[in-house]
C-alpha cells in the first residue's frame, strides 16, 4: 500500500519527482529542506519540473472561506473538482490544513494540500505537503526550545550531528505535527 522515498539530492530536495512520474494517487511529503524564510524553493523547482517532464499542473488549495462569502463548511467548501475522494478526506484533519503563507516558522498552519492533474489525461494526485514550524499548540519543551535557538526548526541541512537535545526537539516536533495533521482514522483504500 505504501511507498517510502526519500529526497533525490539536489535534483529534487522533496522526493516527490518520481512518485509524479508514476500519477501516484495520494503522497505526503515533509519538507524538511532548510528553508529559513519559507521561501518554498523546493517545491518550486519540483513545481517546474514536473510541468516541463509530465505536464502536471500542482495547484495549491486554500480551505479557508473567502471572507464574507457563504461558503459550506469541512469538506463540502472545496469545489467539487478540487475535493479529495473520502479514503484521502479520511487521512487528514482538516482543521490542520492551510496555504502555503499560513506555514512559516511561527505561522498557524503545518501542512498544505495541492491537487495535480495531467496533461492530456483524466488522472488526478493529491499532495498533502507537511513542513516544519512551530505553532501555539506544541508542548512547552520544544516551545522553548525554538526560542532558545532561533534556527529551530529550519536548522541548515549541512549541520548532520545533533546533540541529543536536538535530536528530541526535532523528534518530538515531528511526532506533534504529525498527530496534527494526520487523522487518526487514516486508512489504507
Amino acid at each position: 500500500w505504501f511507498w517510502y522515498l526519500s529526497d533525490g539530492g539536489h535534483f529534487d530536495a522533496t522526493g516527490l519527482y518520481e512518485l509524479l512520474r508514476r500519477r501516484m494517487p495520494f503522497m505526503i511529503v515533509t519538507d524538511a529542506g532548510e528553508d529559513p524564510d519559507y521561501r518554498w524553493g523546493d517545491v518550486a523547482l519540483l513545481t517546474q519540473q514536473a510541468r516541463e517532464d509530465f505536464g502536471a499542473e500542482i495547484v495549491w488549495l486554500d480551505p479557508a472561506p473567502t471572507a464574507g462569502a457563504k461558503r459550506p463548511a469541512g469538506w463540502k467548501a472545496f469545489a467539487a473538482e478540487a475535493t479529495p475522494p473520502p479514503w484521502i478526506q479520511n487521512w487528514i484533519n482538516l482543521a490542520a490544513l492551510g496555504t502555503l503563507k499560513d506555514i512559516s516558522r511561527t505561522g498557524t498552519h503545518h501542512a498544505a494540500l495541492a491537487r495535480v492533474t495531467y496533461a492530456g489525461a483524466c488522472d488526478i494526485s493529491w499532495l498533502l505537503l507537511i513542513k516544519p514550524s512551530i505553532t501555539a499548540n506544541l508542548t512547552e519543551d520544544i516551545l522553548n526550545y525554538s526560542t532558545v535557538n532561533n534556527e529551530f526548526p529550519q536548522d541548515p541541512t549541512f549541520d548532520q550531528v545533533f546533540d541529543d537535545i536536538q535530536w528530541e526537539s526535532y523528534r518530538a516536533l515531528g511526532q506533534q505535527i504529525g498527530q496534527t495533521v494526520l487523522s487518526a482514522n487514516a486508512r489504507p483504500p
